[in-house]
């Protein structure tokens, strides 16, 4: 009968574009495929139960289910679904299918009508996900069983569905990793913004609040120096996993932020803060345990900043800043303590802020620039050395001091690489003034950390590398006392490496840490620079003067060289003359000056006499 097959090649082609249009069998609102048969009144379901696929229809308003429950994926009742499934290949064969009235399985009352069955497997991604089925209506209709021709009518139909499947996996999958994190399978920064935004919209509209709340896991910086990223990466999955834990059951959406930012969105009754404290409670219960990574056993702490809509801001830029201000008070605060941000909050919040967002930036732009302060010979009042200064050129905010940002380059792990820039630009400016005819003896600040192990040692290999035209001997590097008392034994072996390079050591600040000249005895130091703090007060209080004459008499007894700092006035001068003290450094000589100015003050001083 040609118009039974062309309505059975109608229907089949209706079946894979109902399958097209809903191809997700695991959405249980994308389970019925509507209106299927239509020649037999019938709907058709395609639901995934258990371990197989089962077709349902409807046949009549008095036998309201038809199914087929032995065409399994893993557990097949009979031989044939064996057959089947081995097959993985479109089959053509006889069935019996079990008609039942119940409103339920369990009120089955079967009733086996023959059939014949195109089962078509569906492939995704090389892999059988499930089978279509299609079963002939001729019992009911009078019409032809199916045949092979039918088979592979149906084949090339669903391979074609089995193309439009492939192309959808992968538009979702694209999307997918467009707005996921990969190290943590938490939404990404992207995705949580549109979130908070739509999150913004829907609680204005229905007078509701909600929180968000910014984790930063602490010391995430020093495991990856230390121990490297791959282990840093791990620890982050773990936590990822661990806040998913917190979360489960809680009406909150949790992303990945950062490096080692994470954040929690979530629904607030009225303004009910100890909500908040309740959820930071749980965060840091999950945290406490220490994490085993590999080799090693890590303990995490975070610092929780949290903002509030629509008390702290009505923008997701305005919610997402407070938080992140909240944030950065509560590391300050201590481990695993969590702030809800004050608009009373400290301008020192703020100031952190702007190191931790435009700090990186200034690194990555080369914003920073070297001033240069002279350090007299006080015997010749000529300026054959300087001392470089860093100094932050912010495109916006003008020159900022280094008391404004050091202290936060070394809290962050900054540090390394400011020297790392002082020590270029340094020697770039002693090259620049030796074509000039000035051989300027410039020295530098080298933090701590660039001690530990013996870092500095492979940092001056690169840099007498790539400025191989740079005297060592022009080059001095200033340490603090703190940098001795933190590992003195390293600290002395690693100070006599670097004299073999051929440059001096100096120790600044002498006199205002823990040290004594009997200490000071046994490192390799050539300059010893006294505190300011003694200068500056010499005349107010008489005891500085006794202990600036014993520092500098034992410190050249030693065949040290003494440098006072802080000189602001001709007496403070004179004073240090008659001591027998070599060097000043202050601003009775100059303030910090950039290297042209600099080298002006040199020549200068060059031809004036003794005083």
């Amino acid at each position: 009968m040609p118009d039974a097959k062309a309505n059975r090649y109608s229907l089949m082609r209706d079946f894979v574009e109902i399958l097209t249009r809903e191809p997700d069998f695991d959405a249980p609102d994308n389970w019925a495929a509507d209106a299927l048969f239509k020649a037999l009144n019938a709907a058709l379901h395609i639901e995934k139960r258990g371990l197989f696929y089962a077709l349902l229809y409807n046949i009549s308003e008095n036998e309201r289910f038809g199914i087929v429950d032995f065409h399994a994926l893993d557990n097949a009742p009979d031989a044939v679904c064996d057959f089947i499934r081995a097959a993985a290949s479109s089959l053509l064969y006889n069935a019996s299918i079990a008609m039942y009235s119940g409103e339920s399985l369990e009120d089955l009352e079967a009733a086996y009508i023959p059939r014949t069955v195109i089962s078509v497997p569906m492939i995704e991604q090389g892999r059988v996900f499930g089978y279509a089925l299609l079963i002939s209506p001729d019992a009911l209709l009078g019409e032809e069983d199916f045949s092979n021709e039918d088979r592979e009518f149906m084949s090339a139909l669903l391979a074609l569905f089995a193309l439009h499947k492939q192309r959808m996996y992968y538009e979702e999958s694209v999307e997918y990793i467009a707005l996921n994190d990969n190290m943590t399978d938490l939404p990404n920064r992207s995705f949580f913004y549109e979130a908070v935004v739509s999150s913004i919209q829907e609680s204005t509209l229905m007078d509701t609040q909600f929180a968000l709340l910014i984790i930063n896991i602490n010391g995430l910086k020093n495991i990856n120096n230390s121990l490297g990223f791959h282990i840093g990466d791990l620890l982050m999955g773990e936590v990822a996993n661990r806040l998913k834990l917190a979360m489960q059951g809680q009406n909150t959406l949790t992303g990945k932020l950062s490096g080692d930012d994470f954040a929690i969105l979530t629904r607030l009754k009225g303004y009910d803060e100890e909500h908040v404290r309740d959820f930071c409670r749980i965060i840091f219960e999950q945290v406490k345990d220490p994490v085993e990574i590999e080799d090693y056993l890590l303990y995490i702490t975070v610092g929780i900043g949290v903002s509030l809509f629509p008390r702290h801001g009505d923008t997701v830029e305005m919610l997402m800043r407070k938080a992140d201000e909240a944030k950065l008070e509560a590391k300050r605060m201590g481990n695993n303590d969590f702030v809800i941000y004050e608009d009373t909050m400290s301008t020192s919040t703020q100031k952190t802020l702007f190191l931790n967002n435009n700090l990186p930036i200034a690194i990555e732009d080369d914003q920073f620039a070297l001033f240069y302060q002279g350090q007299m010979e006080i015997g010749t009042r000529r300026i054959p050395k300087v001392e470089a200064l860093i100094r932050w050129m912010h495109p916006e905010e003008g020159i900022i001091p280094p008391s404004e940002f050091i202290p936060f380059v070394e809290e962050n792990n900054f540090a390394l690489t400011i020297d790392d820039i002082v020590l270029r630009k340094a020697c770039q400016q002693i090259r620049a003034w030796r074509k000039r005819g000035l051989d300027v003896k410039t020295s530098v600040n080298i933090s701590a950390k660039h001690f530990a192990n013996g870092l500095i040692l492979s940092t001056l290999s690169r840099i007498f590398e790539e400025y191989s035209d740079v005297p060592p001997a022009l080059l001095q590097i200033e340490l603090l006392e703190s940098t001795l008392i933190e590992n003195f034994e390293m600290t002395v072996q690693v100070m006599k490496a670097i004299r073999k390079f051929g440059l001096t050591l100096a120790l600044d600040d002498f006199g205002a840490g823990y040290s004594s000249l009997e200490y000071i005895a046994s490192l390799p130091v050539d300059i010893l620079k006294i505190d300011r703090s003694f200068t500056m007060n010499l005349f107010e209080n008489p005891h500085n003067k006794v202990i600036l004459k014993t520092i500098i008499t034992m410190a050249q007894d030693m065949d040290m060289v003494v440098l006072a700092e802080g000189v602001e006035t001709r007496a403070q001068l004179e004073f240090l003359q008659s001591l027998g003290c070599d060097y000043a450094q202050g601003y009775l000589i100059n303030s910090p000056l950039p290297p042209d100015a600099m080298e002006m003050l040199i020549r200068e001083y060059l031809d004036k006499a003794p005083v």
